[in-house]
């Protein structure tokens, strides 16, 4: 059956009194808006009288349509009936009210006249969205009327609801998706409407939903609507999903423990890696049995946990949500208390090569404290370099040296500590002003040039050498011997020295320029 999409409006215009042929003996008085209430009231008696099809009402600003619904109401006061005036109802006398219904004419829209009676009279019903009200006299009684009017619009095509679905774990913390299936025709806009044992939750405009605690053991439902314009609003709900089941709790793989196992150390039960929200509560364990009292993150050892077995459970807590208690990977065994040792130490010395670098442990406690050494290049240890002197080799040259020095106390367990890091710095050359060209007494296509590349200090392990004809690099030309082409005659020579020594900056040096001429 079509349906009709209707709005519920009053008519100011139609509240006024006039004679009204079901109140005998009815007279106007007291009227408001009298002419334009005639012409609805006309359209009423002429209804009832002739079965005929209501007048349009377009005055009103429903061009085009009838009314459907119109209700005559009738209240016992007169002229006391005033806004905030209220009485019971009760029929006028010689009234017979009945409800009628006419197909409109031309339009297949039903038009339907109804008379109903007031129960009671108030400002809320009165006004302001009742409009203005006038008053009716009869021989012994006064009424006052009220006319209602529902209007009809031209029916709406139909729209094909399609088959909606949702998808996702029904499970607390997860998110549901809403598939609305295919609607026909395509609608311009969806409405999603998600409840949980019937009572609405997420959004209208959301096809999406995460469940909460407040849905554990519910049963969620979705209803799609379809929009477009000309055609009637399509909906389609959902199975009803089972029980949402708890939630399972995101947490930590395993519980760790940070700090120093000795006595007069803190130990720190790490807390990340749990779920946003979660309520955490911790209890340590000494030897497997709770230590009364110690239910925060930290723990600080005691002496008389000394040789005992120290760990900790942290329990997670959110409602809706499976509660998970982590125990920590190892039990750690606390030993005696730890020395006091500096926050860092210090060597002294030039980091150079040849030069010996001395550590300086700075102040230990309590007690005689015995220390032990080991320096490192770069990170790794040095071999045998494990005392509180180190002369830096060859090798050290441009890498970062550190030394670690760590503290030995019988009971008080040990410590170690690193120094900061210093850059070895190579050393240079001196030398390499007397680098020459030895040129042969003859002088001819395929003699040979050679280059002496002076005295240095320190001796150079190997040197390099590079030739130059008229100031430019000749390529290849690498070697001690440089032998001459025809092409040569003329040009002038020289040659740029380079050597190398470990733990020193290479260096060249050049010599004078001399000219051929054969």
């Amino acid at each position: 059956m079509t349906k009709l999409r209707t709005r519920l409006i009053t008519l100011a215009a139609a509240t006024a009194v006039l004679a009204f042929t079901l109140i005998p003996g009815a007279t106007a008085a007291n009227a408001s808006n009298a002419s334009n209430a005639a012409a609805l009231l006309a359209s009423i008696d002429n209804f009832r009288a002739s079965n005929a099809s209501l007048t349009p009402l377009a005055a009103n600003g429903f061009i085009g349509a009838y009314a459907q619904d119109l209700a005559v109401q009738y209240s016992k006061c007169g002229l006391a009936c005033i806004p905030g005036a209220k009485t019971s109802e009760v029929p006028p006398a010689g009234g017979s009210f009945n409800t009628f219904a006419e197909k409109a004419s031309g339009t297949g829209r039903i038009a339907k006249l109804s008379l109903a009676y007031a129960q009671q009279w108030g400002a809320n019903l009165l006004a302001p969205n009742y409009g203005s009200v006038g008053y009716v006299t009869t021989a012994t009684t006064d009424y006052t009327i009220l006319v209602v009017a529902t209007y009809a619009t031209a029916p709406l095509d139909l729209m094909r609801a399609g088959h909606v679905t949702v998808t996702g774990t029904n499970r607390v913390g997860m998110t549901l998706t809403g598939h609305p299936g295919t609607f026909s025709p395509t609608p311009t806009q969806f409405t999603y409407h998600w409840t949980s044992n019937g009572v609405t939750v997420g959004s209208l405009n959301s096809p999406t939903y995460t469940l909460v605690a407040g849905d554990l053991g519910h049963s969620i439902h979705l209803v799609v609507t379809g929009i477009k314009a000309g055609y009637q609003d399509a909906s389609h709900g959902s199975s009803n999903s089972a029980p949402v089941q708890i939630g399972h709790l995101q947490h930590p793989t395993r519980q760790i423990i940070t700090g120093h196992p000795n006595v007069g150390s803190d130990l720190v039960a790490v807390t990340t890696g749990w779920q946003s929200g979660t309520s955490l509560s911790a209890q340590w364990y000494r030897n497997g049995k709770a230590i009364p009292g110690q239910f925060f993150s930290t723990y600080h050892v005691l002496p008389v946990d000394k040789g005992k077995k120290i760990d900790v459970r942290i329990t997670g807590v959110v409602a809706g949500y499976k509660t998970v208690t982590l125990r920590s990977h190892t039990a750690h065994k606390i030993g005696p208390t730890l020395l006091t040792a500096p926050a860092t130490v210090d060597f002294v010395g030039v980091a150079t090569y040849t030069h010996t670098l001395t550590a300086q442990p700075g102040i230990w406690g309590p007690g005689i404290v015995h220390f032990t050494y080991q320096w490192r290049l770069n990170g790794k240890k040095v071999s045998g370099a494990t005392h509180a002197t180190y002369k830096l080799p060859a090798g050290a040259a441009d890498k970062n040296v550190t030394v670690t020095v760590t503290g030995h106390e019988t009971g008080w367990g040990s410590v170690s500590v690193t120094s900061a890091s210093a850059l070895v710095q190579s050393l240079p050359f001196t030398g390499g002003t007397n680098v020459t060209i030895s040129v042969p007494a003859t002088l001819t296509a395929g003699a040979l040039l050679t280059a002496h590349a002076g005295v240095w200090t320190p001796t150079p392990t190997y040197f390099k050498y590079f030739w130059y004809r008229n100031g430019t690099l000749i390529p290849g030309a690498i070697s001690k011997i440089f032998k001459l082409k025809d092409s040569d005659n003329t040009a002038n020579f020289s040659v740029m020295v380079q050597v190398y020594r470990a733990g020193y900056d290479s260096t060249a040096a050049f010599s004078p320029t001399v000219t051929l001429n054969w």
